[in-house]
């Protein structure tokens, strides 16, 4: 029982947090909405399999983390390269690439201007870049494509701690797969860009 029950679980979260939505501006109340469905879920299931009190409040502040973290992902059809994930923020975005390792193409940057001209109709106002492959040798790439469009840029440091999950993502990537896009990058040191649209 307790082997169906755990697999039942596992599928449950997996398909919840695949899930991807249309733009919304219900997006946030739909990330809480989902971390509280986690919530009980793990609840129910830790209770179920007896699971000792520390166990219990780790697995459920993890669910929560990565309920609240992790659960929505918005993709728009006119999309193929990207995907946004919504900041806590309403009107801002956070950029993803569709695949996880990807090379930042021509495509991808045809792809991200044509994004900016649509954020308005999503109410979006800004957008959130960070990678470790915005850094070329320790400096950040040439911005001059970027300085192009109709927004403002402001670049700043991102530290591994405030991303940990991602990190460890990066870091399996990079030194576990061997990833080549990943080989001189320093996933320690990474560069945020805010693309904010000018008024």
């Amino acid at each position: 029982m307790t082997y169906i029950s755990t697999l039942l679980l596992f599928i449950f979260l997996y398909v919840g947090l695949r899930v991807v939505h249309p733009p919304s501006p219900w997006l946030n109340g739909i990330r809480y909405f989902k971390a509280g469905v986690i919530g009980i879920a793990l609840t129910a299931w830790l209770t179920l399999i007896d699971a000792p009190q520390p166990v219990f409040i780790g697995t459920l502040l993890f669910g929560l983390w990565a309920g609240i973290g992790y659960s929505v992902t918005v993709r728009l059809h006119e999309l193929t390269l990207l995907s946004l994930a919504p900041s806590f923020r309403s009107n801002q975005y956070h950029v993803h690439l569709s695949k996880l390792i990807q090379p930042f193409t021509r495509d991808t940057y045809r792809e991200l201007e044509l994004l900016i001209e649509l954020l308005p109709k999503y109410n979006g106002q800004s957008l959130i870049l960070t990678s470790p492959l915005l850094a070329k040798q320790g400096s950040l790439r040439n911005m001059e494509q970027l300085k192009k469009l109709p927004v403002h840029i402001e670049v700043s440091y991102h530290s591994y701690w405030r991303s940990p999950l991602e990190f460890l993502v990066l870091c399996y990537y990079k030194h576990i797969k061997r990833e080549n896009i990943l080989q001189h990058s320093d996933l320690s040191r990474q560069y945020r860009l805010l693309l904010t649209l000018r008024s």
